[in-house]
């Protein structure tokens, strides 16, 4: 049983190793018509994305997402300003696109 559960942790370790490296890896791309296109994997990032903006589609590797009047309204209720919304998308943006901000 003992070297079970030591395996059962190095697991855990590993996907917990994954996530942090998977949120190094997000890119996201702005368009001028408030669409956002994530590059992503992480669950948590996708769960970020969603308390700000509307989730159009999700594939395995990336997000489609739109801001809204609605979706930003939310947010500011739960206490993410426009400042914060902003600053995310500039700390996550591709790099080809990271010119234009």
């Amino acid at each position: 049983m003992a070297g079970g559960d030591s395996n059962k942790g190095a697991d855990e370790g590993a996907d917990s190793y994954a996530d942090d490296r998977n949120l190094k890896d997000m890119r996201i791309i702005a368009q001028t018509n408030l669409k956002l296109i994530a590059y992503t994997t992480s669950r948590l990032h996708a769960s970020m994305l969603g308390m700000f903006s509307e989730v159009r589609m999700r594939l395995p590797n990336m997000i489609l997402c739109e801001l809204t009047r609605k979706s930003v309204k939310r947010a500011v209720k739960i206490g993410v300003n426009g400042n914060r919304i902003k600053d995310f998308i500039l700390q996550h943006a591709h790099p080809v696109r990271r010119i234009f901000f």
